[in-house]
């Protein structure tokens, strides 16, 4: 069975456990006007066609309050909504949620702010032929005595005056507040306590869509899968906002919405620091705004109302001019923009998701198709991996990361990378990928990976990394002054008649090679024998992978010879197979002193990516033959034993460095 499908039959079985079994209300409107009444259907909204329905939307400010500061906001209240509502004007917003502030109540009474407020809101939606949701605008605590007493007096009052409007939906409590641990519990005491103000509305409203919240300003949701309210006519709501870590809206937020019907009703930012907006509110377009509509996007069923539509209400999409805030400050145009390019996205009397999207097939998606380590640390492995395609052109909404076959991210359609922490430092782990699409249904095979973060053991020398590739042709330049030299002076052959004969190494590194220059100080040119390594020559050392075996893997361990006057890099005796010594690029020069090495090793050549953190070994000799036999003098940087063209074990371990 489909892990989706295994899901909603839990829920379902939940509702029916507390509630029991009921049928589809009758949502044909009785008076013929005003839009058809919604009512769940699995995940979704649809109308009574059973055609599936998402509502966009905008948030306002409560009608009493903009009303009264109608001067300050440079706008009547009645005008703000009527320009929410009109595509004339660029703007197609399908619902109106208005939140009905417990100030606003106590300063006018219920009966007036009924009567002569949300009234005219209904009716005004009603003309306009949109939908609006009536909230009951609390962010407090949800355990006391006195809002138990206000919501039931709020709902007894408002339940029944528009039970029979059938463009109207109800939001039961804007942002319960505490208790809000984040575990099953929370959730549970929020179910026992809300359970009553929705029974009140159903008692009156029979029909009505209830929109219903959770603890911590409805950040625990999540829990409503397992633990359903026990109606099957309601929609969860949930806030989204930059205090968010992108990382976590799918996890926390999307993954629902494979099995209960979800309303975004509150997200919004705003990119500027100050006059009193909240930290939590701080976002920019660019890193936020056009992040949530991707990964929003992915969840077709996913209704939303943007907050606020308002010229002082943060996060606010309008000067008190009424002109339109945009930009990378402000979320006015994105909202404009977005509302107007899905405008006939499941919008009766539109197409219903499978006919409006490309994909209808039945077969699950492919997983990645590779997956690499980017970055490690002793505590961290970051990884990146290829986008997924379904064979039926559906989206790919998720990508569900496990370490060691234990589930650890989930993460949207849109994500590429992720960093695992609180790992053991030199630990080996495996992690898998496993992509699900729009309809749920998850890859049958998982794309993995072996890893293994950095050691204890500290480096011996640090790689420097360099944003342009260093002059290569065997000069000590500018840029190479700067870079730290590694001296080579361990001697593992020494002849004491060559006291000038002395070393040092230095390295660089990008994406495409690893970029060695090595300086020779040996004035004399001797080089008189067949084999190489007699003759002055250098040697390099590398195990890009850190196997760091007795013996050369065969996989990309390599020892390779550089003969003085000779500009070709030579494999060694063991050296892997697939070495391709033409695409090392060699330059050398003479100097007063000896000569200078130049190495262009492409990582290509290594069979490696490069990454920051990278740990492999290495080690470098130079060599001088000082009489036209064999050699008289070999020094090495690291390892004194002089097994290095056999045993990798002896190399130095080198990492590279930002």
């Amino acid at each position: 069975m489909d892990r989706r499908r295994f899901l909603s039959t839990v829920g379902a079985g939940t509702v029916t456990g507390i509630a029991g079994c009921t049928g589809p209300p009758n949502r044909q409107d009785p008076s013929g006007t005003g839009r058809p009444r919604l009512g769940v259907e699995g995940r979704w909204l649809t109308d009574p066609n059973g055609t599936r329905v998402v509502l966009r939307g905008v948030t306002t400010v409560d009608p009493w309050w903009g009303t009264k500061h109608a001067e300050r906001r440079g706008k009547a209240y009645w005008d703000t909504l009527e320009l929410a509502t009109d595509p004339d004007a660029g703007w197609h917003s399908h619902v109106l949620r208005v939140p009905v502030r417990p100030r606003s109540i106590a300063e006018v009474g219920l009966e007036t702010l009924v009567e002569e407020y949300l009234d005219r809101v209904v009716s005004l939606a009603r003309d306009r032929d949109v939908y609006v949701i009536i909230a009951y605008g609390a962010t407090e605590r949800y355990d006391t005595a006195e809002i138990d007493d206000r919501l039931l007096t709020f709902w007894n009052r408002v339940a029944p005056r528009y039970a029979d409007e059938t463009h109207v939906l109800f939001d039961l409590f804007s942002a319960p507040g505490q208790p809000a641990e984040d575990e099953r519990q929370t959730w549970l005491t929020w179910r026992e306590t809300a359970q009553p103000w929705v029974s009140q509305i159903r008692d009156h409203a029979p029909e009505t869509p209830v929109i219903v919240g959770s603890p911590g300003w409805n950040s625990l949701t999540k829990y409503a899968t397992a633990d359903p309210f026990g109606d099957d006519n309601i929609v969860y709501a949930f806030h989204v906002n930059p205090s968010w870590d992108p990382d976590t809206w799918e996890e926390t937020f999307g993954d629902l919405a494979f099995d209960i019907p979800l309303f975004a009703t509150e997200w919004g930012y705003v990119g500027v620091n100050g006059d009193g907006i909240p930290a939590h509110l701080i976002g920019s377009t660019d890193d936020w705004g056009k992040p949530f509509r991707a990964w929003l996007t992915t969840h077709t069923n996913v209704n939303w109302c943007a907050t606020t539509f308002d010229s002082i209400g943060q996060p606010r999409m309008f000067d008190t001019d009424w002109e339109l805030l945009g930009g990378d400050t402000h979320m006015g145009a994105l909202t404009k923009e977005w509302l107007a390019e899905t405008r006939t996205e499941q919008w009766p009397p539109g197409r219903s998701p499978d006919s409006a999207q490309s994909g209808t097939g039945n077969r699950p998606p492919a997983p990645p198709s590779e997956i690499k380590v980017t970055e490690r640390t002793q505590q961290s492995l970051s990884i990146a991996w290829s986008e997924s395609t379904d064979p039926d052109g559906d989206r790919i909404v998720q990508y569900r990361v496990r370490r060691d076959a234990v589930e650890v991210a989930v993460l949207g359609g849109t994500a590429r990378k992720l960093t695992l922490t609180d790992l053991e430092a030199g630990e080996t782990y495996q992690i898998g990928l496993t992509t699900v699409d729009e309809h749920g249904r998850s890859s049958t095979q998982e794309t993995t990976i072996t890893a293994t973060t950095q050691s204890v053991t500290q480096p011996e020398a640090i790689i420097e990394r360099t944003s342009t590739p260093p002059t290569m042709d065997g000069t000590l330049t500018e840029t190479w002054s700067d870079v730290p030299a590694h001296q080579i002076e361990t001697a593992i052959i020494q002849d004491s008649r060559e006291t000038d004969f002395r070393g040092e190494w230095r390295a660089l590194w990008d994406e495409s090679a690893l970029y060695y220059l090595v300086v020779v100080e040996d004035p004399t040119v001797t080089s008189e024998s067949d084999e190489m390594y007699q003759n002055d020559s250098v040697e390099i050392f590398i195990d890009p992978d850190n196997s760091r075996g007795q013996s050369y893997d065969g996989d990309n361990d390599a020892q390779i010879l550089f003969e003085r006057g000779h500009n070709i890099a030579v494999p060694g005796y063991h050296t892997f197979d697939g070495f391709s010594y033409k695409q090392v690029d060699v330059s050398q020069t003479e100097t007063p002193a000896g000569w200078h090495l130049a190495v262009t090793l492409p990582w290509a050549v290594l069979q490696t990516t490069p990454i920051v953190g990278h740990r492999f070994g290495t080690n470098i000799h130079i060599n001088d033959d000082g009489d036209g036999g064999d050699i008289n003098s070999k020094y090495s940087w690291f390892s004194a034993n002089g097994e290095a063209w056999m045993n990798p074990s002896t190399f130095a371990l080198v990492e590279l460095g930002e």
